[in-house]
């Protein structure tokens, strides 16, 4: 068996993964890390929302610069 398979069955994806190639930890965060993902795709932020991300790094970059250039 390989490591990971996939498959589709009706309207779903079938991930089978080997216990033995794969640590479960491994795993966990994997599936934590899906379930963001998922979450971030069905929030529905207007386009603004990135250039206020923008907007922040830039003031917080000219706050802090000193400390972390000298």
């Amino acid at each position: 068996m390989r490591a990971i398979t996939l498959e589709t069955q009706d309207n779903n994806y079938l991930i089978r993964i080997d216990k033995n190639s794969i640590d479960k930890d491994f795993l966990f965060n994997l599936i934590e890390k899906l379930r963001l993902e998922f979450l971030a795709q069905e929030v529905d932020f207007d386009e603004d929302i990135e250039e206020l991300g923008k907007e922040i790094k830039s003031n917080w970059w000219k706050e802090n610069k000193e400390k972390y250039l000298g």
